[in-house]
């Protein structure tokens, strides 16, 4: 017999058929709204394959009984009805879409994936310190989960998608960063790694696009103490506590992160001049600092006298330090050039910490006492984002005037200007950006900053060669990065 599988609505009202695949676009012709029937036996071999079909396999169906043209209009309504999402490109990545024959187009459909979570997702999370979001509903349309798959599918291995669910991976800023993403029931279920507020938002944001109601929605930090959301905005300042709906009393402390959206964070790719990021500027149209030379900011009394790393005594110490898991195959890559260019000896072994909360954050630095602090992740106006919040860019000028080696700051986080001249009254030299800045271009710029320091450059030397790394590359953006001058007070 048929097998019906509920799909997303488009607004057409037609149909077509084949033998096996049947996509109805009108109530009033089959079995529902938007449903597409496959017929018992391809449906489990479909099935057999994890989802998987060909435009070879739908010729076989359809035969002779549709021209090529319909054919492709019917593929082009199940794609736009998000009953499946194409792997054609994954599959023969050396031909041009124009290229591509008809059988050679491939697919695959959420619902004919296998039913289980892979343990291959359970190992990924195993020990992760996260954030947890739900979204519970009297009734929950499987197209939820369904269209949420197709849309995010690019950001997952194969083997991390299954029926009901999807384990992504993206990367901003030069960190890395998962989500958990399910549907059990009624209700879906999100769980995103520390410190990934930019991958929470475009979560979430999709999701109220993609729902019919909003819901019930409960956050928590440990996956099991949850609260209502509409409960923690509206909380009294005063009340350090909120109850949650197991009916104990927990510290609201760090569940603000919930509280921190940008409505404009989104999975869609970024148009070709627009970079990705937190806030809402739009680079093209915002005005942007001459960075040819250093902003300057007068220094507080006390603050420590420059110290040209030439002049430095024993090895030079970096620290990089990251909100979410580091990306050590680009964001790291400095690590090589010191290795290949600075003279034996100069430079520690370069230290790296990731998944940091304030606290560790502050310990690392003070431990650790860098020369060079290198942070990488998100960052806001007032602060930079940890795995526990939002650390203010004055508590972070405050650790670092006890860390009595660091002589320059780097700030790899969006909207990072205004942080960097309240750091300036204390650091003689603060990099930072003044708007959004993508993963490329910063990527571009840490590579020629830090071969330039590597061969004994100074550090306003090292930052243009940095700015000329991106232009050689063609790269957009060399306008974004910003250096932060400490000028002590006469």
């Amino acid at each position: 017999p048929p097998v019906v599988l509920p799909t997303a609505s488009i607004g057409n009202s037609a149909f077509c058929t084949g033998e096996a695949f049947t996509i109805y676009l009108d109530s009033a012709t089959g079995p529902g709204p938007y449903d597409l029937v496959i017929n018992g036996t391809t449906y489990y071999d479909i099935q057999s394959r994890n989802g998987r079909f060909t435009g070879e396999d739908l010729q076989g169906i359809w035969e002779e009984k549709y021209s090529p043209e319909e054919q492709k209009l019917f593929v082009s309504f199940m794609l736009s009805c998000e009953m499946c999402f194409e792997t054609t490109s994954q599959e023969h990545p050396d031909l041009k879409e124009w290229e591509v024959r008809f059988e050679q187009r491939s697919f695959v459909a959420p619902q004919l994936m296998p039913e289980n979570k892979p343990k291959s997702v359970e190992d990924v999370w195993e020990g992760r310190s996260s954030w947890y979001l739900t979204y519970r509903h009297d009734f929950l349309h499987y197209g939820v989960i369904q269209s949420f798959i197709v849309r995010t599918q690019t950001l997952a291995e194969m083997r991390d998608i299954w029926k009901s669910g999807i384990s992504l991976k993206d990367t901003h800023d030069g960190a890395v960063h998962y989500a958990l993403v399910e549907c059990q029931g009624n209700e879906i279920r999100v769980r995103v790694t520390a410190g990934g507020i930019a991958l929470l938002n475009k979560i979430r944001n999709l999701f109220e696009k993609l729902r019919d109601s909003k819901g019930i929605e409960t956050v928590s930090l440990d996956g099991e103490n949850y609260v209502l959301l509409d409960e923690l905005k509206n909380r009294s300042k005063d009340n350090p506590k909120l109850k949650t709906v197991n009916g104990t009393w927990i510290e609201v402390a760090g569940l603000e992160v919930f509280l921190e959206r940008d409505e404009n964070a989104s999975f869609d790719k970024p148009k070709e001049s627009e970079p990705r990021g937190l806030g809402k500027e739009d680079n093209s149209t915002k005005k942007m600092i001459d960075n040819s030379k250093p902003h300057k900011v007068t220094m507080a009394e006390g603050a420590r006298a420059f110290v040209p790393l030439s002049k430095i005594e024993g090895k030079i110490k970096i620290l990089f330090l990251a909100s979410g898991t580091l990306n050590t195959g680009e964001e790291s890559r400095f690590k090589d050039i010191l290795k290949l260019w600075a003279d034996e000896g100069r430079f520690e072994e370069v230290k790296d910490e990731h998944g940091l909360d304030k606290d560790k954050f502050e310990g690392f630095l003070l431990k650790k006492n860098p020369h060079i602090l290198h942070y990488g992740g998100h960052g806001t106006k007032e602060g930079i984002i940890l795995k526990d919040g939002e650390l203010k860019g004055a508590v972070l000028r405050d650790y670092l005037k006890y860390s009595e080696n660091v002589q320059c700051v780097i700030l790899n986080a969006c909207n990072s200007f205004e942080i960097a001249k309240i750091i300036a009254e204390y650091i003689p030299y603060v990099i930072a950006t003044q708007s959004r800045i993508n993963d490329e271009t910063s990527i571009a710029f840490a590579n020629g900053f830090y071969l330039a320091i590597a061969t004994d450059k100074t550090v306003e030397v090292a930052f243009n060669y940095g700015i000329d790394k991106i232009k050689h590359k063609g790269l957009d953006g060399a306008d974004i990065p910003i250096l932060v001058k400490g000028i002590p007070k006469t």
